[in-house]
């Protein structure tokens, strides 16, 4: 819940982008968002979330400028789906997939902390 309101936090700041509106059509989309230094890969697996959507004709992203915090994400649907689905659907999966990760890495730690307890145990 914290990071859907964070997402529309940065949907209700952009007041110049265009078709933001709940049932916008179909038209290119530009969100202007504020990332971290290492957004490149970030942004790339976000696009890629994004473009798994077969109602998708375009997805892209440019940066403003190396020294600005905002980038430039641009969203181009086919029929009369709003933009800004496929852009929330693209980070809930995003967010699924790292939660995902994230499970297997602790319960591959929690495994490994355990077979070292079990051996350690086996030698006394």
């Amino acid at each position: 819940q914290k990071e859907r309101a964070r997402q529309a936090a940065l949907l209700s700041d952009r007041k110049e982008c265009s078709g933001m509106g709940p049932r916008s059509p179909p038209l290119p989309l530009i969100l202007m968002c504020q990332q971290a230094n290492t957004r490149d890969k970030s942004l790339a697996l976000t696009r890629y979330m994004i473009m798994k959507n077969p109602e998708l004709e375009f997805c892209g992203y440019t940066t403003t400028h190396p020294s600005e915090s905002k980038i430039n994400l641009r969203i181009q649907t086919r029929g009369s789906l709003p933009a800004i689905d496929p852009f929330q659907r693209g980070l809930n999966e995003l967010m699924n997939v790292c939660q995902h990760v994230l499970d297997k890495f602790e319960a591959s730690i929690k495994e490994s902390k355990d077979q070292r307890a079990s051996r350690h145990e086996s030698t006394f």
